[in-house]
Formats: structure tokens, sequence, C-alpha cells
């Protein structure tokens, strides 16, 4: 993709050829090259009627400083890591193995529903990698154990603003076989706590 910037139009905006074949006047000599890393495409459809078949409408930003090697936590205000300094860690650390479970809870599915059993969703051979060192940290650390379920659900990879990675688990198949808790737990806490 090639991009040019205008000065003259007063609306952060990259025009594409159908554009620019309509309105050559806009044309002008290339002032600096933009990388993009991700585009997000919209529609002017509400701003620009439906003359014009192709319009993407994508905002500009100054590439975020990545923080890889960086101590997020140490980037917080004091008042925040004094007050969190037991609770908010980098690393994940080993979990207590030993330790019963703190809390059980069954799902129970719709009469006649099955428990889904999704296919994970595919990916690039950099966000395979990626992946499999996530779930690697978490076998290592024992967050997760292997697992034989009748029950599968796809992960998802969600990019943070420092250019990590975290790791989701897209569950909207199973909440839609899942009998809703008529009490949910939440709820019951703070009716509890109410005064």
């Amino acid at each position: 993709m090639v991009a040019y910037v205008n000065d003259k139009i007063p609306d952060k905006l990259i025009m594409g050829n159908p554009i620019l074949e309509l309105h050559p006047e806009l044309l002008v000599s290339p002032v600096r090259n933009i990388e993009c890393d991700f585009i997000r495409e919209g529609t002017g459809e509400d701003n620009y009627g439906k003359e014009v078949e192709d319009i993407f409408i994508i905002d500009i930003e100054k590439p975020r400083e990545k923080c890889e090697g960086k101590d997020s936590f140490a980037t917080l205000p004091r008042k925040l890591q004094e007050k969190f300094k037991d609770t908010v860690k980098n690393d994940l650390g080993k979990l207590d193995t030993d330790r019963e479970a703190i809390v059980e809870y069954e799902i129970y599915i719709k009469d006649g529903k099955r428990p889904p059993r999704q296919q994970a969703y595919r990916l690039s051979p950099k966000l395979g990698k990626v992946t499999s060192n996530l779930i690697n940290e978490l076998l290592d650390n024992t967050f997760i154990t292997p697992s034989k379920s009748p029950y599968s659900s796809p992960i998802v990879l969600v990019k943070k603003k420092d250019a990590s990675y975290r790791l989701c688990v897209d569950y909207r198949a199973l909440n839609k076989v899942t009998l809703k808790d008529p009490f949910p737990l939440p709820r019951l806490v703070l009716e509890n706590w109410s005064g």
C-alpha cells in the first residue's frame, strides 16, 4: 500500500487510488512514507455518502515505544507501586501445587445441547510461536495443566500496549449452551456487603 500525506486537508485522512483517480488535484509529491503496523478498516458512508465505492479511514498515530525488557510495574506511580507491591508482579512465578483448589465451579449445559468442542483459530507462524511460548510458560508455572475435557474453546491473542500479547479464551460458544446461574456469586457478595 502506498500512502501520500497531504497537508491541505484539515482532517487526518489517507486516500486510496480510487479517490486520487477521481480527484487528481489532491495528488502531490509524497511528503513522507508511513509505515503501517496495524490498519483497522472503517466506513465513510455516513460522512461521504454512497457515491464512492471504497473508503478506508485510518487514524495516524506516532508509533508507541515498545517496552520489551522493561519492568512495567516500575512505570506505575510510587503510590500504586506501594499499594500493590504484594499482588502485582511482572513474572507469573510458580503456583503452589500442594495447596488445594480454592474455588470449584460446575457448568451445567442446557437440555439437549452438547458441550462445544471447537477447533483452534488459525494463527500466523509468528503468533503461533508467541502462543506456544505463552502456553509453555503457563504450564511450567502450573497455572494450567493438560486436559482431556469434552469441552474445547479456541484461544485468542490480544495485543497489549507494550506490544506483547495476552492469552484469552473465546468462551462464546460455551456461554450459548450454559444454563445461567440464578444467583451469581458476585451479586450475592455485593448484597451481603451493602449496608
